[in-house]
């Protein structure tokens, strides 16, 4: 088990423990039969079922099914035993259980019933993962004298690269807008921005958002139409955009698929050599853009999470897909604001604001619940990648973790 480290404007911890508890959102009932069916042997590739995905007391199963006609009855058994019953209706399906036990093995197998003979699946194995301890070591960190100080965004690379920007002022040395941590201490940066995109004059605005793709390729985005681009500790260039707002996000594949979101519910694309405006459908603020590539076809799936903080004016969860974005269910969600969104594929997505919110199957089947038992009844800005960090007013907490597996 990997260990858990914190960064904080207040805080630095090195362990972290977090059990979420959860729900089985599957229907399940078992199916009885009065008689016993001849068996066709295992593996005999018109059922596959392979483990996409474990946590401490959940598991992602993906169910294949090839020859087989549709509709059509499928059982699942779990440790030998009948566990669930499906009516399938798709040769791709993705099943989950929420009923398990931490540091525990539990074995599966698909059946499907043809008459006089029940074919089967090979067996597979899921191991759920032990909890982590909640131990805590912290080392406080001030940055800034005065009240015009805070930051806006981090970006964890490892535990000797983390970027913190936003706007500070040290004594005797003047106003900053990045830090960086090298793993043994914070190193100042001050990162110009043109006064006017494009001409000669720059100066110190205030970084809004930060976006690290590896040590020699840092995005850094301010409240207007500029991004800084960094190798290292080192500026190198300045990226003016073609329309002006606060940069509240970035993310990307890689520098020729780059999105930029913020306020007035603008979302950019760059393909490494133009900007296009990607039509939101909303004029609420996009707080927060994130997605991942899927390993198999090598397609994006991106949310956003769009909502005026503060206000009363709802929010608005949406996929960016082929370059346009349609709106996702937000069925189970308060209407007031949230500001992050993190997924590490389709089987779980997390929204942070007003309290922190987990769904199972978000785009076909979204049924957003509340996190419990409560993290914490501040106001929450969740982001991660292999990270997760927590915004709390003047504390930033940064927890590393190579997977959210490892969030137990």
């Amino acid at each position: 088990m990997k260990r858990l480290s914190f960064i904080s404007s207040s805080y630095l911890a090195k362990n972290f423990f977090l059990y979420l508890t959860s729900t089985l959102i599957l229907i399940l009932f078992f199916s009885t039969q009065s008689c016993k069916s001849p068996t066709a042997p295992s593996g005999n590739g018109n059922l596959s079922l392979t483990v996409a995905d474990v946590s401490c007391t959940e598991v992602w199963l993906n169910l294949k099914i090839n020859n087989i006609p549709l509709p059509t009855n499928i059982v699942i058994k779990k440790n030998g035993s009948p566990f669930l019953s499906i009516n399938l209706t798709s040769k791709d399906t993705t099943l989950y259980d929420s009923t398990l036990l931490p540091n525990k093995t539990y074995s599966y197998q698909a059946e499907y019933d043809k008459g006089f003979v029940t074919e089967k699946s090979e067996a597979v194995t899921a191991k759920t993962m032990d909890t982590t301890s909640s131990n805590f070591t912290w080392q406080t960190f001030t940055f800034g004298v005065g009240g015009d100080n805070g930051f806006n965004d981090v970006a964890v690379v490892s535990p000797t690269s983390i970027w913190a920007v936003g706007k500070f002022s040290i004594q005797d040395s003047g106003t900053y807008n990045a830090a960086h941590w090298d793993g043994k201490k914070w190193n100042y940066v001050k990162i110009q921005f043109y006064t006017v995109c494009g001409q000669e004059q720059k100066t110190t605005y205030a970084a809004r958002s930060i976006y690290v793709f590896n040590d020699s390729t840092i995005w850094i985005g301010m409240d207007g139409d500029q991004i800084a681009v960094l190798n290292g500790l080192n500026q190198t260039s300045i990226m003016c955009l073609p329309i002006s707002f606060g940069i509240n996000k970035i993310w990307g594949e890689n520098i020729k698929s780059v999105y930029v979101a913020g306020d007035g519910g603008n979302i950019l694309h760059y393909n490494g050599q133009n900007w296009q405006k990607i039509e939101s459908g909303t004029t609420l603020n996009i707080q927060d853009i994130w997605g991942v590539t899927d390993p198999t076809t090598g397609e994006n799936q991106i949310l956003c999470i769009a909502s005026n903080i503060f206000t009363s004016d709802g929010n608005m969860l949406l996929q960016i897909k082929n370059n346009q974005a349609q709106v996702v269910s937000n069925q189970g969600l308060p209407p007031s604001y949230f500001s992050s969104v993190w997924f590490k594929n389709s089987n779980l997505a997390y929204l942070g604001g007003s309290g922190v919110f987990k769904s199972y199957n978000f785009i076909d089947m979204p049924n957003w619940k509340p996190i419990t038992p409560k993290i914490t009844s501040y106001y929450t800005n969740i982001k991660t990648g292999k990270r997760l960090h927590y915004f709390f007013s003047n504390l930033i907490i940064i927890i590393i973790s190579e997977s959210l597996q490892n969030l137990c």
